[in-house]
C-alpha cells in the first residue's frame, strides 16, 4: 500500500528546491543516546547496565520511522526499540538498587537507580517515555482502548499526524529520554564534586 498524503515540505526543500532540512533524523542519534545513558551508570554507579547482544547492529538498523507506515508498523518499531534496550537491560546488575525481597523489573530498577540522584517523582517522569514505549511493543495483541490510550501518552505520540511522523516522535521522544537520564545522572555527579 502506497503512504497517503502529500509530499513532505523536507522532501520537496532536498530534491526541488536543493535546499536539504536543517533537521536531524532522530535515528541518527539512537545509538549514540544508548551509549550515553551506560556511560553516565558506569560513572555514577560503576555499573554497565546493558548487556551486549549479537543482533543489536541489525536491530539497531530496523529502527527508523519509516516502518511505522500503519499501525502495526508504529507497534513493531515499539517492539524492536524495546529490544534494542529494554530487553538488553542488565536485570542482575541492577538488582542492586532494589531491596532484597522485591522482584522488580529492570524498567523499574532503572528508575530506582535514578531515584537515587533525583527525587521518585522526577525518576518516574525520566522513564515514563520507556515504559509507554514498553507498553506499546504488546499493543497489536493485547492493549485494550484506554491501556492503548496511556500507553501512547506515556510514549508523547501524537496521534493526529500521519503514522510515520508518530514514529518519528516515538523515535524523537525515546533517543531524548535516554538523553534526560544520562544527563539527569551527570548533572547530579558535578553536583556532588
Amino acid at each position: 500500500m502506497p503512504p497517503d498524503g502529500k509530499v513532505c515540505e523536507e522532501l520537496l526543500a532536498a530534491q526541488v528546491r536543493t535546499d536539504p532540512a536543517g533537521t536531524k533524523a532522530p535515528e541518527a542519534f539512537l545509538d549514540k543516546a544508548i551509549n550515553s545513558f551506560v556511560s553516565a551508570f558506569e560513572e555514577e554507579f560503576s555499573v554497565n547496565p546493558i548487556k551486549d547482544h549479537a543482533d543489536a547492529p541489525k536491530i539497531l538498523r530496523s529502527c527508523h520511522r519509516f516502518r511505522a507506515v500503519d499501525e502495526d508498523g508504529l507497534y513493531a518499531l515499539a517492539k524492536d526499540l524495546n529490544r534494542l534496550f529494554v530487553e538488553r537491560l542488565d536485570h542482575s546488575a541492577l538488582k542492586q538498587f532494589a531491596e532484597k525481597k522485591e522482584n522488580l523489573g529492570s524498567i523499574k530498577l532503572v528508575e530506582r537507580a535514578l531515584s537515587t540522584v533525583v527525587s521518585a517523582d522526577e525518576a518516574r517522569s525520566l522513564t515514563s517515555i520507556i515504559v509507554g514505549t514498553f507498553d506499546l511493543r504488546k499493543a497489536d495483541a493485547h492493549l485494550a482502548g484506554s491501556e492503548l490510550e496511556q500507553a501512547i501518552s506515556l510514549a508523547g505520540i501524537e496521534q493526529s499526524p500521519p503514522w510515520v511522523q508518530q514514529g518519528g516522535h516515538m523515535l524523537h521522544n525515546f533517543v531524548g529520554c535516554l538523553f534526560r537520564i544520562a544527563q539527569a545522572i551527570g548533572d547530579s555527579s558535578r553536583a556532588e564534586s
